[in-house]
Parts: structure tokens; C-alpha cells; sequence
């Protein structure tokens, strides 16, 4: 029979603590990658760039027609 004391509670609560704090932590680093990332422009909506594809950071997600065109010229002059 094994006795539970005062020290067993403190140890259960630490090791508690030691995968609550980390979880809560990648959850609120998640919630702050999802909250500030971009959405890729969709057909219709209107480009932040003003049309210049070289260099925007949204080219390889974006679904607008001039990105859509640019896109296999600006990949083959990487080559």
C-alpha cells in the first residue's frame, strides 16, 4: 500500500505544469502564424502589387489571371 503525501500532489501538479505550458505556448504560436498570414488573391479580387508579379511573395499561391500567365516565365528564367 503506498501512502500519498503533500509531495506527491506538489509532483503531480509540476508534471502537469510541464505539458500544460509548452501545449498552451504552440497554441498561442499557432494562433499568431494563422492570425498574421496572408490569403492567397483569388480570381476577381485586386492585386496589392499592381500587377508586377516579379518579387511579390504571394505569386506562387495567387489564382489571378496576370499571376497565372506569369508565373511558367518568371520559373524559367530561374533555370
Amino acid at each position: 500500500m503506498t501512502r500519498t503525501g503533500p509531495h506527491d500532489a506538489g509532483r503531480r501538479e509540476f508534471l502537469r505544469g510541464l505539458a500544460r505550458w509548452p501545449l498552451l505556448a504552440a497554441a498561442g504560436a499557432l494562433a499568431a502564424y494563422l492570425g498574421t498570414r496572408r490569403p492567397p488573391l483569388q480570381a476577381g479580387e485586386t492585386c496589392a502589387n499592381r500587377g508586377v508579379c516579379r518579387g511579390c511573395d504571394r505569386l506562387a499561391a495567387c489564382a489571378l489571371p496576370q499571376a497565372m500567365m506569369s508565373r511558367p516565365v518568371l520559373d524559367q528564367g530561374r533555370r
